[in-house]
């Protein structure tokens, strides 16, 4: 996800590529996590800046949304880490 080119002219753009469908179905299955990622952090901030006043309340709360976002962070960069290390 490119902010300066949109992500439907790089589908384009590697369509006219000589890539096999099965390569190219695997890398968008390739994508997923990062895309978990992206959306669960985004709907994170977007909760966070919308309800403070429940967190206000419930510190708890706020503890394990921050908590759930490291680990998930975590998890994607060790899972990068170990599928490079595989691949190399």
């Amino acid at each position: 996800m490119c902010p300066v080119v949109p992500f439907l002219t790089f589908n384009l753009a590697f369509s006219l590529t000589e890539i096999s469908y099965k390569n190219f179905a695997l890398g968008q299955l390739g994508m997923i996590p990062g895309l978990v990622l992206r959306v669960f952090i985004g709907t994170t901030l977007s909760s966070l800046t919308q309800d403070t006043s429940g967190l206000k309340k419930n510190p708890l709360v706020l503890c394990v949304v921050i908590g759930g976002t490291l680990i998930a962070i975590g998890g994607i960069i060790y899972i990068t880490k170990v599928t490079k290390r595989h691949l190399n």
